[in-house]
């Protein structure tokens, strides 16, 4: 999550989508996650259905304009 945090910490960045692929499970680190702006955590070992789900997530999220 230091790398989330840094993110945050850019003003430019706050809009980007973050996926987290990771083999973290744990409810607090999600929850975190989410308040840094994680939109889509899938869980190692994925399989290639839950991969491409969350990938479609994110592409369906509107972007800003700059």
């Amino acid at each position: 999550l230091s790398m989330l945090e840094r993110l945050a910490q850019n003003p430019d960045l706050l809009a980007l989508p973050k996926f987290m692929l990771t083999t973290e499970t744990n409810v607090e680190m999600k929850k975190q996650g989410k308040r840094l702006g994680v939109v889509a955590w899938v869980v190692k070992p994925y399989n290639t259905e839950t991969l491409l789900a969350a990938i479609n997530t994110i592409l369906r999220i509107p972007q800003p304009q700059a």
